[in-house]
């Protein structure tokens, strides 16, 4: 459901930058419907970006970026994300 739930804050607010931060998913959960499949395959390919994943909905930029509060690699995801977008 974040994946949707950025997508609709993105819609309704119109932010300059949209950041969906999350634990990551469990491999072990089952799909409901497509849907989650989908989100899961999004994950997937985030794990495989260093944590994070951009892509485009309604002409914005979007970020899912898996934070886990056991990684020590964090501030360098965070850094990766809005170092590219301060001026």
């Amino acid at each position: 459901m974040g994946r949707f739930k950025i997508m609709a804050y993105t819609y309704e607010y119109n932010p300059s930058l949209a950041i969906l931060v999350y634990p990551g998913l469990e491999s072990e959960q089952v799909d409901f419907d497509s849907e989650d499949g989908a989100t899961r395959k999004m994950d997937a390919i985030a794990r495989g970006r260093e944590g994070i994943l951009d892509f485009r909905y309604n002409g914005h930029l979007l970020y899912m970026a898996i934070i886990d509060p056991l990684d020590e690699d964090n501030i360098s995801k965070i850094d990766k994300i809005i170092g590219n977008h301060i001026i």
